[in-house]
């Protein structure tokens, strides 16, 4: 899990545990809408395009909101190199 501080007022500070937490959802053969919900920290965002795109995926349709030490991507990913799915397992 992950942790964070929020300042919640001028005397009081919360701490905030925050699972990261993915949903996927197949729209055709070789398109998936994925939801994706992790703590804001500098690299993270980048490590996961990298992973994807050295999957075979590629990004449309992305959105990135940010929210006290929260991020979220709503995104479709496409498949582009099926050969890198399938290598893969």
């Amino acid at each position: 899990s992950c942790e964070y501080v929020v300042s919640c007022s001028s005397n009081i500070v919360c701490i905030f545990k925050m699972e990261p937490n993915v949903k996927v959802i197949s729209i055709d053969e070789n398109k998936i809408w994925v939801k994706v919900v992790f703590q804001k920290r500098m690299g993270t965002l980048t490590k996961l395009i990298e992973a994807l795109t050295e999957l075979g995926l590629e990004f449309n349709n992305t959105n990135l909101t940010t929210s006290k030490g929260a991020a979220v991507i709503n995104s479709c990913l496409e498949v582009i190199n099926i050969h890198c799915i399938y290598n893969y397992h």
